[in-house]
């Protein structure tokens, strides 16, 4: 969807856009940078000047449950976990045996 500058439709298109992440009890997700807004903090963010919404700002953003998110950050928390402890195990016999 092109937006061209802010109108009527496009405040009605936000309203609606947090309506329905309120009504499925879902988050508002940026992949970009990989941040999470409940639907309450979205709003305000754009309220208060804190969040700008520029052209395409609909492709930008998901409704998604937070779980997933939750779910997928329990994977990376693991992974990183183990590269962690990969290298330690490659310092400590570095210098055991050097």
């Amino acid at each position: 969807m092109a937006n061209s500058g802010y109108t009527a439709n496009q405040a009605t298109l936000l309203k609606d856009f947090i309506a329905t992440a309120k009504k499925s009890k879902f988050w508002i997700y940026n992949p970009e940078g990989k941040r999470w807004y409940t639907p309450e903090e979205f709003g305000e963010a754009i309220v208060q000047n804190r969040l700008y919404l520029k052209d395409g700002w609909l492709e930008k953003y998901k409704i998604m449950n937070p779980m997933k998110g939750l779910e997928a950050a329990e994977i990376l928390s693991q992974q990183l976990n183990q590269k962690k402890l990969e290298f330690q195990r490659r310092v400590l016999e570095y210098y055991l045996n050097n």
